[in-house]
């Protein structure tokens, strides 16, 4: 069933299909969504319907709300009823998040706010999404990958991202090579392994570097495996990176073993 709301506000209608009088007066009997074009159309995924029929209750209500608040475009909700002799009508009224003004980055040095742009899915001018915007901003270690080379740059958490209003700031932080730790191996090989990785101290890691190191380190004798794994210190920005060899036991494996992918 589908009846006009008014000319300013178009809804999202969901009904039951019973003949009139057959629902008790406290049952769900629809539900009217108002808002954005694009907030009405993400509501029709949201399966409000399951609940049609049931007892209108503080909780039922309240699930309807939770679910709208799943929309990354929806800042508030606001409910109001309407009687009918079906039963009782829950109307959302939504309320979209401000439109973005401005995006700003900080820590980020080794790439400009421009090529972060140009790369992610959000700009000034956009109703602020939630949902684009954090994954957006899952997408900044791909980016700093894909452009500069560059592994362990990112916004490490939600609290990096700040909001005012249509304002936002991005922290980023790019973490430097601090230390670099082996283990499995000692004496000449350890030296050996030192020699052949050329990562310098100080600095963010190119992945080209890290992998050739590593493809050297594999081309020395006995050397049977290598794992390496990332500390991060997040309050001075460094990483402390650890080598995890397995010797080979027995006679020398011969150079020249593996291929540089």
């Amino acid at each position: 069933m589908l009846r006009t709301i008014s000319t300013a506000f178009l809804a999202v209608l969901f009904t039951v299909g019973t003949a009139a009088g057959s629902i008790p007066e406290q049952r769900i009997a629809g539900y009217e969504i108002h808002g954005s074009p694009e907030i009405r159309e993400a509501a029709m995924s949201l399966q409000l319907e399951k609940d049609l029929g049931q007892k209108l209750t503080d909780v039922a209500v309240q699930r309807g709300v939770d679910r709208i608040r799943t929309i990354g475009r929806a800042s508030s909700v606001r409910i109001d009823f309407r009687q009918t002799s079906r039963g009782t009508w829950i109307v959302y009224n939504v309320r979209e998040n401000p439109v973005i003004e401005s995006i700003e980055f900080t820590g980020n040095d080794l790439m400009t706010a421009e090529e972060l742009l140009a790369d992610l899915a959000i700009a000034p001018g956009q109703v602020l999404d939630y949902n684009l915007l954090f994954g957006e901003v899952n997408r900044i270690p791909r980016v700093y990958l894909a452009r500069k080379g560059i592994l362990y740059a990112g916004a490490m958490s939600s609290d990096s991202v700040s909001i005012d209003g249509g304002k936002i700031t991005i922290d980023i932080q790019e973490f430097k090579l601090r230390t670099l730790e082996v283990r499995g191996a000692r004496g000449h090989l350890k030296n050996a392994v030192l020699k052949s990785l050329h990562l310098p101290r100080g600095q963010a890691l190119q992945r080209t570097d890290l992998l050739g190191g590593l493809f050297n380190v594999y081309q020395l004798p006995r050397i049977e495996d290598i794992q390496y794994l990332p500390e991060f210190d997040r309050e001075k920005g460094e990483i402390r990176l650890v080598l995890e060899l397995t010797e080979q036991d027995g006679a020398a494996l011969p150079a020249n073993r593996g291929e540089l992918n």
